[in-house]
């Protein structure tokens, strides 16, 4: 199932419009059409998950040899509309397809057609959990001393109320103490004005601390608003139901930037410790490495796709022996070209971590 051929992708794209209550399907595979299923299309797709504040997850689709959008008749691109649905499938062939949850299930947010002959395509791009920028949170009003666990036992049932779940267990995962710590003494209100985003933003900021960068991001697979601790992370102990990404066998290293970032700054170091001025030699060894933008201390591994992982799958690596212990899944990236013919059929797990004295 983990493997690496070029062959037995399996991409299914679902593209659903509330307002005429119509599905149209995309299927990356076979040789034949139906009304509404589209089979053999190219797709390719990049889709990205991560627990960083504030960033919902993202997918940029592509499908290719469509019709004008402007052409109502072209049935296969008519559903490619702003606001619709979309739900993405990818794995492999040989995957039970009734048990295999959607890579990203989110809305349209720009629609582009390009035109670049030999190959037209649409560029769809797209969010997921937009409903937490839009929904409101209902008026809340405490009296006396409000612990966390007192604030989130009562806009549980008012979050559910608006089509959410709100998992305080991921919160007790952290630390189960965090339940009792004390955010007022005076009564705590939630103004009717605040999104569930903006309110869950102070919240966390509330609750963290030099060791504990508390985060929260939207579970579009469970459909749970989760806490992440982003700050020391460890990975779990290697029980049943544990990912293993194994070196050489299902996964490689493709970018260990930090760590050679790291050999970098040491090198600065010691070179200035001996001599005030670098030679062109020790200025050229002393920018090897890349850098990951975005993270700065940072490892990325990569395996093929692999069916219904999701940012709370727990993993162990193993044969990777010189990444920090200290690391935690930060990002997910899923990356793929149905009719592509190199190693682009790929998930890339984005692991950080905190930099001290051992690192």
């Amino acid at each position: 199932m983990y493997r690496l051929e070029n062959f037995g992708r399996y991409c299914v794209l679902e593209v659903y419009s509330e307002k005429k209550n119509e599905v149209s399907t995309y299927k990356g595979y076979a040789n034949k059409t139906s009304l509404n299923d589209f089979y053999g299309a190219r797709i390719k797709f990049l889709v990205q998950k991560t627990k960083e504040k504030n960033n919902l997850p993202y997918a940029q689709i592509k499908i290719y040899n469509t019709a004008n959008l402007d052409d109502n008749s072209s049935t296969s691109s008519k559903m490619l509309k702003k606001n619709n649905f979309v739900r993405l499938f990818a794995c492999y062939s040989d995957v039970e397809f009734n048990n295999l949850k959607p890579i990203f299930e989110g809305e349209i947010i720009t629609v582009k057609n390009v035109y670049d002959s030999p190959d037209n395509y649409v560029i769809l791009e797209c969010y997921g959990g937009l409903q937490t920028r839009a929904k409101r949170l209902p008026s809340v009003s405490l009296q006396g001393q409000v612990s966390v666990d007192k604030l989130l036992s009562t806009l549980q049932g008012k979050i559910d109320d608006i089509g959410f779940s709100l998992n305080k267990q991921s919160l007790n995962k952290i630390d189960p103490n965090l339940s009792t710590k004390i955010l007022s003494s005076r009564g705590f209100s939630v103004n009717a004005t605040d999104n569930v985003s903006g309110f869950l933003d102070k919240f966390t900021s509330s609750i963290s601390s030099f060791d504990k960068k508390i985060t929260w991001y939207f579970d579009d697979i469970q459909k749970q608003i989760m806490f992440a601790n982003l700050k020391n992370e460890k990975p779990p102990l290697a029980t049943t139901g544990i990912l293993v990404l194994e070196r050489g066998v299902n996964s490689k290293l493709i970018d260990n930037s930090s760590i050679e970032r790291m050999n970098k700054e040491l090198y600065y170091q010691k070179a200035t410790n001996t001599q005030k001025t670098l030679t062109p030699e020790q200025k050229r060894q002393a920018k090897l490495g890349r850098s990951t933008i975005g993270y700065k201390n940072s490892v990325v591994i990569a395996s093929p796709i692999i069916p219904n992982v999701n940012l709370n799958t727990k993993w162990k690596l193993k044969g990777y022996k010189e990444i920090p212990n200290n690391i935690s899944l930060n990002t997910l990236r899923w990356e793929g070209d149905t009719h592509g013919t190199g190693d682009d059929w790929k998930l890339e797990y984005i692991f950080t971590y905190e930099r001290n004295g051992n690192n």
